[in-house]
């Protein structure tokens, strides 16, 4: 009987260590990906207001600095031109931006041909 409470002991001891560690991992994970998700929500947020009022402020300056013959022509933009213009544009930066990173992290991955030749082969 002392050996199966010694077990059980043991058991429930590397099992405690095992669901500590394993949450512990998984936790620092989720935290990782929920702020870099919300990092790239805030950046892309902000640049696409930038955009959205560089585009206005660029209209709103050909209406005034133009002959009235051409500015008259701006009244038949639609009024939210600014918006989807700066979405798109955030949207394609953001798209670049992406296959830059990947692109750069896949020299670290292993079975990569480049590092083979780099770090010699069979290495």
């Amino acid at each position: 009987m002392p050996l199966a409470a010694w077990l059980v002991s043991l058991f429930g001891s590397v099992l405690s260590s095992f669901m500590t560690w394993f949450m512990a991992r998984f936790a620092y994970e989720t935290a990782l990906r929920i702020t870099l998700t919300t990092a790239f929500l805030v950046t892309a947020a902000a640049m696409a207001t930038a955009l959205s009022l560089t585009i206005k402020t660029t209209v709103m300056s050909a209406q005034v600095s133009l002959p009235p013959i051409f500015s008259g022509a701006l009244m038949f933009l639609p009024p939210n031109l600014n918006k989807v213009m700066a979405i798109i544009i955030t949207i394609r930066i953001s798209k670049l931006l992406y296959q830059w990173t990947v692109s750069g992290l896949s020299a670290y991955l292993p079975n990569n041909p480049r590092t083979i030749w780099t770090h010699g082969a069979g290495a």
